[in-house]
């Protein structure tokens, strides 16, 4: 058994894209956030925290799926692998891990390495993967988990109603 369970995602993405993949996906349990110089106490289901003061790119996000403890995984932006730039995850590796990052990266694509002693890994095609071809309306779509499966032309033109009424109510 190995130690951890990892993820590597397209750099394209951000922390916010992670976060919002684990709201729309998972039942969530609310976490009391601490307040801050700029920021009152409040609740949330996801809380991201800067992990180290002198390391602007590395975080942890903490949350907690119904019935389960409370989950860290680590997260680097701009790591360097030889094949570019990525975002790396890494969660302690058990059944709950692989199932965590399988989710998003069937959603954002990526490669999951599960560390374990038969070294496997596995490129996942996520709904994103092709998104330098997409629209706006369409990573919108997929990331808040509004489209049913991938051709779901119907939740898209939803989301793209409720984007022209936010436009008119401004």
């Amino acid at each position: 058994m190995g130690i951890d369970t990892k993820l590597y995602l397209n750099s394209k993405y951000e922390i916010r894209d992670i976060v919002k993949v684990l709201e729309t996906r998972f039942d969530l349990v609310d976490q009391t956030v601490k307040a801050t110089d700029y920021r009152p106490e409040h609740k949330a289901k996801v809380r991201v925290e800067a992990a180290l003061p002198s390391t602007p790119e590395f975080y942890h996000i903490f949350f907690q799926r119904e019935g389960h403890d409370v989950r860290m995984v680590s997260l680097f932006l701009h790591h360097q692998t030889p094949i570019g730039n990525c975002i790396y995850l890494s969660l302690s590796h058990n059944e709950e891990a692989i199932l965590i990052f399988r989710t998003l990266a069937e959603v954002l694509g990526g490669m999951l390495i599960e560390n374990d002693c038969n070294g496997t890994i596995e490129e996942i095609d996520g709904m994103l993967n092709d998104e330098d071809d997409l629209s706006y309306f369409l990573k919108y779509a997929v990331i808040n988990n509004k489209l049913s499966k991938d051709d779901d032309v119907e939740g898209l033109a939803e989301v793209i109603k409720e984007w022209k009424g936010e436009q008119r109510r401004r």
